[in-house]
């Protein structure tokens, strides 16, 4: 909004410009300074009205553009609309813009030398000094509100790439999975014996799928998990080993998991050291961890044949030996990596768990069989909705990408209205040089000295403009830290770029009004007004 402004502002002061003749005779003929700036703001406000209704009309279908992209999670994302509250807003906004970056190109146009005015023959008579510094300190900041917005949103892009290459660890692709329910009725004052059956049979049920499923065609590995990567937190609980023991102030927490033996296959997690546990260690206190537990549990030790304390749900073998190491996981897209225990799934199996299949061919055309596999074991079994890893991974990541997309969308409208601000200022300096380049031409001055004059004034507006924006994009960083991803605030490359782009676009804004310039006639020029 401030760029628009700043350009509007801007674009006022070059329009006005060319009426100090019709400011001087209207003058003459007894307007009084409040009456011209009056008129001056009185057109200023259509041109904002007219232009606030016709962003109305962009917004409505821009706005249902947005609403339909939205992720899941948005609260209340079905009540957003243009009402009433909008439109007054809107209102406001368009007539505060007009009376406080309106009001100085019109004050400013109501002072003229009546004199000096009427004698010219033309509409407008040679910018003052005075103007020229508004006009380029009105670029100049526009330039730097772009060179401020512009880190922001590079860095949010580069945060959304880093937070895609974190979630490479897992191959997505060919895996589906199914969220079941085995429920199993337990009596009214169950004994220890009661439960235990239970537990049981829950275990087997569990089993049973895992086999049925992997014994269809097509169908590489299935296990079972608590709880998919990138959906959550499971169970916290310290991490302390037998061998390396520490107080419990100290401890790190960790994220237990508890699979089963195919599951590892199936969501594609990879095997650092040591082996995978399997159907021959039940009974046996076994555990898999992974690299991050290593780095920061034991201080990048080897953990293989180490012993974690696991009393907290195993009160009969509270110590399990670590059998392998796997990569680290995540439970949220752009969170640091988990330190994770992974306990075979008969240790501590619940109701509901989570099926994950590894298939040869496309996941979803595998639904189906799936379904009656399980439903081979306990017809009663539910099965909700199967979900493909790559949709759980683009759900995981669609929060992160729709805000980088924002970020991204307003920084390319920073990018084009500068550009549009810089563009309009250098031709009105080009058209009011006129005679000027025409002189130097005729006294032997070449086209190319000519670009390079164009080029230079651009150049250090643009300059300026880089400068004074990095330097307050830096001091606001800090407020950005929170939204970022494996990637520092103040990153030199980013600042970089962002210099780069703007002198591009400077550039390239300042290429017609150049050529322009390069193709003044040295007679024409020398008769201009």
């Amino acid at each position: 909004l401030l760029i628009v402004c700043a350009n509007l502002a801007n674009l006022l002061f070059l329009k006005n410009s060319k009426r100090v003749r019709e400011v001087a005779l209207r003058s003459v003929f007894g307007a009084n300074r409040w009456r011209l700036a009056r008129q001056f703001l009185t057109e200023t406000l259509v041109l904002a009205l007219a232009g606030a209704c016709l962003g109305l009309i962009l917004a409505d279908g821009g706005m249902w553009l947005l609403v339909r992209t939205a992720p899941v999670g948005i609260p209340r994302v079905d009540q957003i609309r243009l009402d009433s509250t909008v439109l007054w807003f809107t209102l406001a906004l368009t007539i505060l813009a007009t009376l406080f970056f309106g009001l100085l190109p019109a004050l400013r146009a109501t002072q003229v030398r009546l004199g000096e005015a009427l004698k010219s023959s033309g509409p407008t008579t040679s910018a003052s000094k005075q103007g020229k510094r508004v006009r380029a300190g009105l670029v100049i900041s526009e330039i730097a509100l772009c060179a401020a917005l512009l880190p922001a949103c590079l860095l949010l892009v580069e945060s959304l790439r880093h937070v895609v290459l974190a979630n490479q660890w897992m191959n997505e692709e060919r895996v589906i999975t199914a969220d079941l329910l085995v429920q199993i009725p337990l009596g009214q004052n169950p004994t220890p014996q009661d439960i235990q059956h239970v537990f049981d049979e829950r275990n087997h049920t569990f089993d049973s799928i895992a086999e049925k499923v992997r014994q269809l065609p097509g169908v590489e590995s299935a296990g079972f998990t608590s709880l998919l990567p990138l959906e959550g937190l499971d169970w916290g609980d310290s991490v302390n080993f037998q061998e390396m023991p520490l107080p419990e102030p100290e401890q790190p927490s960790g994220e237990f998991k508890f699979v089963s033996p195919g599951y590892f296959h199936a969501i594609g997690l990879s095997l650092v050291k040591g082996r995978f546990f399997s159907q021959a260690d039940r009974g046996q206190p076994v555990v898999v961890v992974s690299e991050s537990v290593a780095h920061k549990a034991i201080s990048g030790r080897d953990p293989l044949g180490m012993h974690l304390f696991c009393g907290h749900f195993n009160e009969t073998q509270k110590w399990c030996r670590v059998v392998g190491v796997v990569g680290d996981v995540r439970a949220e897209s752009d969170q640091a990596p988990l330190l994770a225990v992974y306990f075979p799934l008969w240790v501590n199996s619940e109701a509901s768990e989570t099926l994950v299949v590894r298939t040869k061919m496309d996941p979803t055309a595998t639904a189906g069989a799936i379904r009656q596999a399980v439903w081979s074991v306990n017809p009663q079994l539910a099965i909700p909705q199967e979900k493909t890893l790559k949709t759980i991974l683009g759900n995981a990541e669609a929060p992160r990408r729709y805000e980088t997309s924002l970020a991204a969308l307003f920084g390319l409208c920073a990018v084009l209205l500068a550009m549009l601000g810089l563009y309009a200022v250098i031709s009105f300096s080009v058209s009011q040089r006129t005679h000027e380049i025409g002189v130097r031409m005729a006294i032997g001055a070449q086209r190319a000295d000519v670009l390079r004059m164009v080029m230079r004034e651009a150049m250090l507006l643009t300059g300026a403009g880089i400068v004074l924006g990095i330097v307050v994009a830096l001091a606001m960083m800090r407020f950005l830290q929170s939204l970022l991803f494996e990637i520092k605030p103040t990153d030199p490359a980013t600042f970089g770029g962002v210099a780069i782009l703007l002198i591009i676009v400077a550039l390239a804004a300042c290429y017609i009004p150049a050529r322009r310039a390069m193709r003044v006639d040295p007679m024409v020029a020398l008769r201009y007004e």
